[in-house]
């Protein structure tokens, strides 16, 4: 899984984007051009600032890398989406803007890393029977299964 941060016109982590150890990417998220019903705008076009922008940025070019680069596995897949990012503040992690601003093209050229051969590890509580719900999952990928749809 990824997360993401918004970063505004100027490159720089958004007032409003929440930081924690967790944000892995940043992605514009400020004054995005946004379809609107007439009623709200004569020209059926506003500005809306949120990581709810900067979300699905980050999703859509991770699903266009691994369309492009079929032969990752997602740990490999997220790793490259991390290590391609444009660090746009101070040097390495930051908790604003993770590892850095989305790059595009260098992750459709990043060196893939090794896989880890300890994922998936979805044998957790979650989906046991009787772990942390009565009948528990299947998991989505296991160990032969490395694809779901």
């Amino acid at each position: 899984m990824l997360t993401a941060g918004a970063i505004d016109q100027t490159g720089r982590p958004a007032y409003f984007s929440s930081g924690s150890q967790f944000v892995d990417l940043a992605a514009p998220g400020y004054s995005v051009p946004v379809a609107v019903p007439l009623a709200f705008s004569p020209s059926g076009y506003d500005r809306y600032s949120g990581t709810s922008f900067a979300s699905p940025l980050v999703a859509g070019a991770t699903a266009w890398v691994w369309t492009v680069r079929p032969d990752l596995d997602p740990t490999q897949l997220f790793e490259v989406m991390r290590a391609s990012a444009h660090d746009i503040s101070i040097s390495g992690f930051d908790p604003f803007s993770g590892f850095g601003r989305l790059d595009i093209p260098a992750a459709l050229a990043a060196p893939a890393p090794a896989r880890d051969p300890r994922e998936p590890n979805e044998d957790i509580s979650h989906v046991k029977p009787n772990g942390l719900f009565k009948l528990g999952s299947t998991p989505l990928t296991a160990p032969g299964r490395s694809r779901a749809r």
